[in-house]
């Protein structure tokens, strides 16, 4: 049995009417219920182990659906110690992600490209102008048969 295991084992001995178990449905826990049992359980169990141990047991399903505005808190011996307020309901967690592509849904189609409200689409731009034509060297009229002209061949 692990670490964790065991300190929620020894919790519930102890305090059978806070740290209950399935199906018995879960209570949220008083605020500060990790102090307590570090002064209850001092030199039997740390308070790392506590910590963890209390970690596991309030990230169960069962327990965050409990957590709900309004629900009673309850402290070690099962007797109501608060309420839960809106602020104290932590975020829904994320679902974990599939481990094999076939089942993962289909990647989200990529966004539309925006525009600055004053630019135009780029289908919309002028084209440029096509590629102006080389200029190229006029043609000598070599046949003229002048003498000492360089095509003259003379």
């Amino acid at each position: 049995m692990s670490t964790v295991e065991s300190t929620l084992e020894l919790l519930r001995e102890r305090f059978p009417k806070c740290f209950v178990r399935y199906p018995q449905p879960r209570q949220p826990l008083k605020i500060g219920v990790h102090k307590d049992l570090a002064v209850v359980l001092a030199g039997v169990v740390s308070k790392s182990e506590i910590g963890r141990a209390l970690t596991a047991y309030t990230n169960d399903v069962a327990y965050r659906e409990a957590l709900k505005p309004g629900a009673v808190r309850i402290d070690l011996n099962g007797e109501p110690a608060g309420v839960v307020t809106p602020g104290q309901i932590p975020p829904p967690r994320s679902k974990p992600k599939a481990k094999h592509a076939s089942h993962s849904p289909a990647p989200p189609a990529p966004a539309p490209k925006r525009f600055h409200a004053l630019a135009q689409p780029p289908s919309l731009w002028p084209r440029p102008p096509p590629p102006r034509p080389r200029a190229r060297p006029e043609k000598v009229d070599c046949t003229s048969g002048r003498p000492g002209h360089a095509c003259s061949g003379d």
